[in-house]
């Protein structure tokens, strides 16, 4: 906090916007109706002083984009995700790309500004994860197209992140995911490089326990190996129910999908309520626990109920309105009687940040 005074206005507004979004959205049930609406309004007070400053700071650079614009952008960003407050999430990470393609594009800002590395991976973890839980018709491939792939994976590494940044997801299977993206948008009659069977496969022979190696101590070790298996098992389950919404995969010719399709989800279930046991990685679980509630559509009443359960108790723990914004797209999705994955998504959210 001590350096906050060099951050500019708009970064300093967002930040506080943030804050006060999380203290918002922990307040205890019975909390009176009159403090709840003061605080959610001083709460968006500060998000439009940061959008207010933001657009003046950018009309102040005559000389182009800058790295503490991108960072503000992406700040504020961040405060309009926990609030759930933005219509379409994507104006202000198109803006954010924009001013990144005019310094120089993604590989230029990772060699010559090492500290926005963190920056760079958001923006990796948005659009990426944010493309699983959009329609295919509306994906965003700025930072995550195929031809990019060999700098994703330089960028996002696959160490422990300084930084929790929504997910710790494995870095071989954010590009599984990246990949299955890519798939969703070919139309079934179409030839691809990439076999959807093969892919499915490659998930499922991920190990876990070989990821985790060199990643943990002995004490976080069992965290470690958990998350992957969670991620494991999430992946595999986005691959079965997406690919088949676009007549990519079809169980019923390939039996084998359609049983690691029913491991995957049982065994995605059980990791949830171990993950769930350390209050400190709930955080990392929000977009397994959405592909969880997906699937729960051909799941029973029981496992509908644990998923918004679990989606409020994470609005309560994160502070965010995420979870409750999963939570009511669930719902939804379950009241139309519909499986198909693209059903879901009438435009693009992102669960993972």
């Amino acid at each position: 906090m001590s350096l906050i005074h060099y951050f500019p206005d708009s970064q300093r507004h967002a930040f506080v916007s943030i804050a006060m979004a999380h203290r918002l959205y922990r307040l205890p049930d019975g909390t009176s109706q009159a403090f709840v609406q003061n605080a959610r309004s001083r709460t968006y007070q500060y998000r439009g002083m940061a959008i207010r400053a933001l657009n003046e700071e950018i009309s102040a650079k005559t000389s182009g984009a800058t790295t503490g614009l991108i960072a503000s952008t992406i700040t504020l960003l961040a405060a309009d995700l926990q609030l759930s407050s933005a219509a379409d999430w994507r104006f202000h990470f198109d803006g954010a790309v924009a001013m990144m393609k005019l310094y120089g594009g993604m590989g230029t800002v990772y060699r010559t500004v090492p500290y926005m590395k963190l920056v760079l991976v958001a923006l990796i973890i948005m659009e990426g994860f944010g493309n699983t839980t959009s329609p295919r018709w509306n994906q965003s491939s700025a930072v995550t197209e195929l031809g990019l792939s060999d700098l994703v994976w330089d960028i996002y590494g696959d160490g422990v992140l300084p930084l929790y940044l929504g997910t710790l997801c494995p870095r071989p299977l954010l590009m599984n995911v990246l990949t299955i993206n890519y798939l969703r948008q070919v139309d079934a009659d179409r030839t691809t490089a990439t076999d959807p069977v093969s892919l499915l496969e490659d998930i499922d022979s991920f190990s876990p326990a070989e990821w985790v190696e060199g990643k943990a101590t002995p004490d976080t070790r069992p965290q470690w190996l958990l998350l992957g298996c969670l991620y494991q098992s999430a992946v595999a389950l986005y691959c079965t129910m997406s690919l088949q919404s676009v007549g990519l995969l079809d169980p019923k010719a390939t039996p084998r999908t359609a049983a690691l399709d029913r491991a995957h989800y049982e065994r995605l279930l059980q990791l949830l309520k171990q993950v769930f046991a350390f209050p400190h990685l709930r955080h990392c679980a929000m977009w397994p626990l959405v592909v969880a509630g997906i699937r729960a559509a051909r799941g029973s009443r029981e496992d509908r109920r644990y998923v918004v359960e679990e989606l409020k108790k994470g609005a309560r723990y994160g502070g965010s309105a995420l979870p409750l914004q999963a939570k009511g797209l669930l719902e939804r999705f379950w009241a139309s009687g519909s499986m198909d994955w693209e059903d879901c998504f009438d435009r693009p959210y992102v669960f993972a940040a």
